[in-house]
Protein backbone atom coordinates (compact mmCIF):
# COMPACT_ATOMS: atom_id res chain seq x y z
CA UNK A 1 0.00 0.00 0.00
CA UNK A 2 1.34 3.41 -0.97
CA UNK A 3 0.63 6.26 1.39
CA UNK A 4 0.78 9.77 0.01
CA UNK A 5 1.63 12.43 2.55
CA UNK A 6 0.67 15.98 1.76
CA UNK A 7 2.41 18.60 3.83
CA UNK A 8 1.10 22.10 3.68
CA UNK A 9 3.59 24.92 3.83
CA UNK A 10 1.99 26.18 7.04
CA UNK A 11 2.48 22.77 8.68
CA UNK A 12 6.08 22.69 7.51
CA UNK A 13 6.81 26.09 9.06
CA UNK A 14 5.15 25.13 12.36
CA UNK A 15 7.06 21.84 12.46
CA UNK A 16 10.36 23.68 11.95
CA UNK A 17 9.31 26.60 14.16
CA UNK A 18 10.33 28.91 11.32
CA UNK A 19 8.98 32.41 10.74
CA UNK A 20 7.51 33.57 7.44
CA UNK A 21 10.37 36.04 7.06
CA UNK A 22 13.09 33.48 7.68
CA UNK A 23 11.54 30.98 5.29
CA UNK A 24 11.01 33.71 2.70
CA UNK A 25 14.70 34.57 2.79
CA UNK A 26 15.69 30.91 2.44
CA UNK A 27 13.25 30.38 -0.45
CA UNK A 28 14.04 33.73 -2.11
CA UNK A 29 10.42 34.87 -1.67
CA UNK A 30 9.08 37.89 0.17
CA UNK A 31 7.40 37.46 3.55
CA UNK A 32 4.26 38.90 1.99
CA UNK A 33 4.27 36.27 -0.79
CA UNK A 34 4.70 33.44 1.70
CA UNK A 35 1.87 34.84 3.83
CA UNK A 36 -0.49 35.13 0.83
CA UNK A 37 0.34 31.61 -0.33
CA UNK A 38 -0.35 30.16 3.13
CA UNK A 39 -3.61 32.07 3.56
CA UNK A 40 -4.82 31.00 0.12
CA UNK A 41 -5.06 34.57 -1.15
CA UNK A 42 -2.58 33.71 -3.86
CA UNK A 43 -1.84 30.52 -5.71
CA UNK A 44 1.93 30.16 -6.18
CA UNK A 45 3.38 30.39 -9.65
CA UNK A 46 5.27 27.37 -10.98
CA UNK A 47 8.50 29.27 -10.24
CA UNK A 48 7.46 29.93 -6.63
CA UNK A 49 6.36 26.31 -6.18
CA UNK A 50 9.79 25.20 -7.34
CA UNK A 51 11.53 27.58 -4.91
CA UNK A 52 9.38 26.26 -2.06
CA UNK A 53 10.04 22.65 -2.98
CA UNK A 54 13.79 23.29 -3.03
CA UNK A 55 13.74 25.27 0.25
CA UNK A 56 11.76 22.50 2.00
CA UNK A 57 13.99 19.79 0.52
CA UNK A 58 10.97 18.21 -1.14
CA UNK A 59 8.81 18.07 1.98
CA UNK A 60 6.34 20.52 0.39
CA UNK A 61 5.87 19.74 -3.30
CA UNK A 62 4.08 21.44 -6.17
CA UNK A 63 1.54 18.62 -6.12
CA UNK A 64 0.66 19.53 -2.54
CA UNK A 65 -0.48 22.96 -3.70
CA UNK A 66 -2.62 21.42 -6.43
CA UNK A 67 -4.40 19.15 -3.93
CA UNK A 68 -4.98 22.11 -1.62
CA UNK A 69 -6.34 24.18 -4.53
CA UNK A 70 -8.65 21.37 -5.67
CA UNK A 71 -10.10 21.05 -2.18
CA UNK A 72 -10.68 24.80 -2.06
CA UNK A 73 -12.46 24.72 -5.44
CA UNK A 74 -14.71 21.84 -4.32
CA UNK A 75 -15.69 23.83 -1.25
CA UNK A 76 -16.57 26.89 -3.33
CA UNK A 77 -18.68 24.82 -5.74
CA UNK A 78 -20.70 23.34 -2.89
CA UNK A 79 -21.84 26.78 -1.69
Amino acid sequence: MIQIIIMLLEEYLKFRNESLSKFGRRANLSRSSVCKIISGDRFPSPYSMNLIEIATEGQVRANDFMKQYQEKMRGEQQR
